[in-house]
């Protein structure tokens, strides 16, 4: 299971995103791209350990952009929040890349800034 992340293109000041859970992103983007007056194109994703997991970092994802969220899934996000998933999908490739698995801790202290609560969301699980 993997959280995903998609952008519309269609007005060059607005960012807009979904952030969601699926098998298979490639799949879900296809059938969002059918009914889409915009294009739509995959950012990138994050493969995780169980559908558990999945909702559980696609929550915290939710959490973090929260007075972003529009509707449902779709988050209009600012150039700084789109800088900020692209580095939370490249750190979690490259610590999937080293064979780390990642964990999910959910923070709650709001009062932490949407990229330290990111990195905690990364933070390797201890191997026993």
């Amino acid at each position: 299971m993997h959280v995903y992340f998609i952008q519309a293109f269609g007005q060059r000041d607005l960012v807009r995103i979904k952030i969601g859970r699926a098998q298979s992103p490639e799949d879900r983007l296809r059938r969002l791209q059918t009914g889409s007056p915009v294009e739509l194109k995959l950012l990138g994703k994050i493969l995780c350990q169980s559908d558990e997991h999945a909702k559980k970092v696609e929550k915290l994802a939710h959490d973090i952009f929260h007075k972003q969220r529009r509707r449902g899934e779709w988050f209009h996000l600012s150039q700084k929040h789109l800088a900020q998933i692209k580095h939370l999908i490249m750190a979690t490739a490259e610590r999937q890349l080293e064979g780390e698995v990642t964990s999910v801790k959910i923070e709650k202290d709001k009062g932490l800034s949407v990229h330290e609560r990111a990195n905690r969301m990364l933070a390797p699980r201890p191997r026993f």
